[in-house]
């Protein structure tokens, strides 16, 4: 076959020069990095050329950054992080559930949270706590505030220690509502 026939038919047969030479370059992947400063190139122009855009769009990003830190911050401390006490897994929570009324962890006397303290050895130790809405005056300004009433091994049992003076201990489970030692 003559040398210039031979050409041709290689190159019929193996196609076109330059998108083969294409390809082996994306097989290299130095084509992604190729595009990638393109890219970089072009979007520093078009910010270049219109300053508003520019500052909108950094304010865009600012703002999706700072929410999603903040939303996720608050995940994190909800539902992510352990509990701050000793022993996490050994906590049990005992609910009732009030048929009549639809409602559930509703209305465990006084006594039962005593008796159960008192009398069941499988628990370590046994705390109770009731939501309140209370009333917090300060000079003339009285606020409503939510609280929890809570019994005396609350914070032992979480493992708080205080900084200065001292907690709520069970000997105040014992003294009469109202009274203080």
């Amino acid at each position: 076959m003559d040398p210039d026939d031979a050409l041709q038919a290689a190159r019929r047969r193996f196609g076109n020069r330059g998108l083969l030479h294409e390809k082996s370059r994306e097989m290299w992947g130095w084509n992604r990095m190729d595009e990638l400063g393109r890219n970089i190139r072009h979007a520093a122009r078009v910010l270049r050329k219109s300053p508003a855009f520019t500052a909108i769009a950094i304010l865009s990003l600012t703002l999706g950054i700072g929410a999603n830190t903040a939303v996720f911050s608050f995940v994190h401390a909800i539902v992510l992080k352990k509990l701050p006490v000793a022993a996490p897994e050994r906590l049990v929570s005992i609910t009732q559930q009030n048929e009549m009324f639809h409602m559930e962890n509703c209305c465990f006397p006084y006594t039962f949270y005593r008796e159960l303290r008192r009398q069941d050895p499988d628990f370590e130790d046994v705390l109770a706590l009731n939501s309140a809405e209370v009333n917090f005056t300060d000079h003339e300004q009285t606020e409503r505030l939510s609280a929890e009433l809570v019994s005396g091994s609350y914070f032992q049992m979480f493992g708080v220690h205080p900084a200065a003076g001292r907690l709520l201990d069970a000997f105040g489970d014992s003294l009469p509502v109202g009274r203080t030692r």
